[in-house]
């Protein structure tokens, strides 16, 4: 991502009321993939499981806010060229 958009994605997008939502959807989700191992795991390892999952869903969060970008950019682009 570049340092403009991380910037935008940082400093507004991520404080954004839908941001958050999806957040605590998020951790709602990690909360039920992670239930059933709870009697299976230590803590350290549960921690481990769970970080790994925030990661995945943090860097899928970026990934589809620069391609939405992307998006929005090329349509942007379509249309005034079609004026």
């Amino acid at each position: 991502m570049s340092d403009l958009m991380k910037k935008i994605y940082e400093g507004v997008i991520q404080h954004e009321r839908v941001t958050v939502e999806m957040g605590n959807r998020v951790d709602r989700w990690v909360d039920e993939l992670t239930a059933p191992y709870k009697g299976q795991l230590d803590a350290g390892q549960m921690e481990q499981l769970r970080n790994l999952m925030y990661s995945t869903a943090i860097r899928a969060e970026e990934e589809g806010f620069q391609l939405g970008i992307r998006v929005i950019v090329k349509l942007v682009l379509e249309m005034v060229s079609d004026s």
